[in-house]
């Protein structure tokens, strides 16, 4: 997704074999994710073409925007390198989130149960952040 708007979406029970955004992948413009479920997502780097690289997002990967009033669980990542097992906020911009839940999501690897921020600055606000885990 390039930007725009997910408003009162379910995203369940999705797998991503292409290291990052296991349940939504939204790069380049300004997105809002708003009402959303985000549960028992995936992401590995399973390919026998990327072993070693890093995995990230089991959940969410997103670059800028907004995450509102959304719930976050059950979401992981797999194999070598993995890291950030509900979301990753990477590169520039403000990005918020703000009034959202993160429970029991999983890294198998090195970093970050819950939420990943990556070269980016940006407000995580009213959020409740709790029996996340990571294996490294």
């Amino acid at each position: 997704m390039l930007g725009g708007i997910l408003l009162n979406c379910d995203i369940i029970g999705n797998f991503n074999y292409n290291n990052a955004g296991g349940g939504v992948y939204i790069s380049g413009l300004t997105c809002v994710v708003s009402n959303c479920v985000i549960a028992n997502n995936g992401v590995t780097n399973g390919w026998p073409s990327s072993p070693g690289r890093e995995v990230h997002a089991g959940g969410m990967y997103f670059l800028n925007g907004t995450v509102v009033n959304c719930d976050f669980h059950g979401n992981g990542t797999f194999g070598d390198g993995a890291a950030s097992g509900a979301m990753r906020i990477s590169g520039g911009g403000n990005p918020t989130v703000r009034n959202s839940l993160f429970y029991d999501n999983y890294c198998k690897n090195v970093l970050n149960g819950a939420i990943r921020v990556y070269n980016a600055g940006g407000t995580i606000q009213n959020c409740t952040i709790a029996s996340n885990r990571c294996a490294g």
